[in-house]
């Protein structure tokens, strides 16, 4: 049985539920990469020699934000994909 031709309801809501943690997951890499960006642009002085330190600093702390954000987008979608997995069982026992 193919997944798309499953028209169980609690299917269905498996398959928006997986696509709202891959949503995490994306939101979630594009905060950790922002965050990894301002790092670098933040503490750059320090390796070439420049004595001022960029006061962006505290915004390389949103990497660990979107580390914590993709994170839960994995579990979010491993758990709806378990879920998933039980009802289209269940459907295969019933049919």
């Amino acid at each position: 049985m193919v997944l798309s031709e499953i028209t169980h309801s609690g299917v269905a809501l498996g398959f928006a539920l997986m696509r709202k943690g891959e949503l995490l997951q994306r939101i979630g890499a594009v905060i950790f990469g922002a965050g990894i960006l301002f790092g670098l642009i933040a503490f750059s002085p320090a390796v070439f020699a420049n004595e001022t330190v960029s006061s962006l600093w505290i915004l390389s702390m949103l990497s660990g934000v979107g580390l914590a954000i993709m994170l839960v987008g994995f579990m979010q979608t491993a758990r709806n994909r378990t879920r998933l997995v039980a009802l289209q069982r269940r459907d295969d026992e019933r049919h």
